[in-house]
């Protein structure tokens, strides 16, 4: 499939392809109608402070799910514990990510 190149402002007229909306998906975008019936490609605006509480509360449900790799009866070797160590230290950084809330590393333990 080819996909057209559509941008942010962009007037499609009083119509507009399907195409449209897929690039609107794939790209953070939604299709607004204006009052004279014609659709512009617009920037989604995401509430920061909603997607920093979403992002806290996957970071901590993930600890929580992690918090027995660190019991002293953990049945994992000294190497696998220190990796748990440092991924649990990764999701406690991520509110320092330079592009939390929007744009956070999330990685694999």
């Amino acid at each position: 499939m080819i996909m057209e190149n559509f941008y942010i402002g962009q007037d499609l007229g009083l119509n507009y392809a399907p195409e449209a909306a897929v690039w609107c998906n794939c790209n953070n975008a939604v299709l607004q109608k204006t009052n004279e019936g014609h659709w512009i490609i617009s920037a989604s605006v995401i509430d920061t402070a909603d997607a920093a509480k979403d992002a806290r509360i996957r970071r901590n449900a993930l600890l929580s799910a992690s918090d027995w790799t660190q019991l002293p009866n953990a049945p994992l070797s000294a190497e696998e514990k220190a990796r748990w160590e440092q991924y649990r230290q990764h999701l406690r950084d991520i509110p320092k990510q330079s592009g939390f809330p929007t744009a956070i590393d999330w990685q694999e333990p």
